[in-house]
């Protein structure tokens, strides 16, 4: 039975495979030509990318990046984490937002100021995840302000 479906697979068109990867969520052309590689030719891939690009079923790379950011966006990533990731997609830099990143920030952040004081521990782990140094600095005034009205 595991043989049918092996068979199966060699002989689905590239075309179907293209609508199969594009059903489950938007790709970029680079990403669907690597998926595509091991199972289809260079011809047989090309063609099935000119006819989505013609049927218009390909979002263009401008707008797969403000789509890929905002996703990033939502799971807390920094900036530079997007952009090393736009980047190995083969997109274009979306536009940085600073206060949606200010704000990630401090979401990021906020647990570990319940578990520790230690400010230096603070910035490194800022930095390990890629957010600015003027991002870091903004927030650790602001924390330095609050700590010393709480007092």
């Amino acid at each position: 039975m595991q043989t049918k479906k092996i068979k199966a697979k060699k002989t689905r068109s590239a075309q179907s495979h293209l609508m199969s990867l594009l059903a489950r969520r938007d790709h970029t052309e680079l990403e669907l030509r690597q998926k595509m590689r091991a199972q289809h030719s260079v011809q047989e891939i090309e063609a099935a990318i000119d006819k989505a690009r013609e049927k218009k079923w390909l979002k263009s790379p401008e707008e797969l990046s403000v789509l890929t950011y905002e996703r990033l966006s939502r799971k807390g990533k920094s900036a530079f984490y997007i952009a090393q990731y736009l980047k190995k997609l083969g997109l274009p830099a979306a536009p940085r937002d600073d206060e949606k990143e200010y704000a990630k920030c401090l979401k990021v952040i906020s647990p570990l100021l319940k578990k520790t004081d230690d400010k230096n521990k603070l910035i490194r782990f800022l930095q390990n995840r890629g957010f600015s140094r003027q991002i870091i600095r903004k927030v650790r005034k602001e924390n330095d302000y609050e700590q010393s009205h709480n007092q």
